[in-house]
């Protein structure tokens, strides 16, 4: 009867660590996949350009994909902005998952103000459109281009 008792308390035991295994798997899938979508996405590109406004050089670079900083330390990074303009607002215009190569084509639209003195340009302000890719690495969103 002790044998019994003792190999029963395992078995239990066991199916129980199995159901929790089972259970932190799929609460980790569903963050991974979810951290996948277009919401998460959105925020991170939102939080890039919100760094880019504000010439938060230090804090975009952390939202670069791996590939970037290797090519770029910190101090040449920052050195590729310059003081000469200044993004003064930005749109999401369009987003777009490509699944399969786990990337984002995203379309932004944005204002720049000429900081320099130039005789009639000093204060121009001026509309562009940027195509940037983001990758999706480390179960996140970082800008590739």
């Amino acid at each position: 009867m002790k044998l019994t008792k003792c190999f029963f308390q395992r078995i239990f035991f066991l199916s129980m660590l199995f159901v929790f295994i089972l259970t932190l798997s799929a609460a980790y899938a569903a963050s991974a996949k979810s951290s996948f979508g277009e919401d998460n996405l959105r925020k991170k590109v939102k939080l890039y350009w919100d760094k880019r406004i504000n010439a938060d050089y230090d804090g975009m670079y952390e939202l670069e994909a791996d590939v970037n900083k290797k090519k770029f330390k910190l101090p040449e990074y920052r050195k590729l902005f310059g003081d000469q303009l200044q993004i003064v607002r930005y749109s999401i215009k369009d987003v777009k998952i490509i699944s399969e190569k786990k990337q984002a084509n995203v379309s932004i639209i944005y204002a720049i103000e000429l900081k320099i003195p130039i005789p009639g340009l000093l204060g121009h302000k001026k509309e562009l459109a940027v195509d940037e890719i983001w990758i999706f690495e480390h179960d996140n969103w970082f800008h590739l281009q």
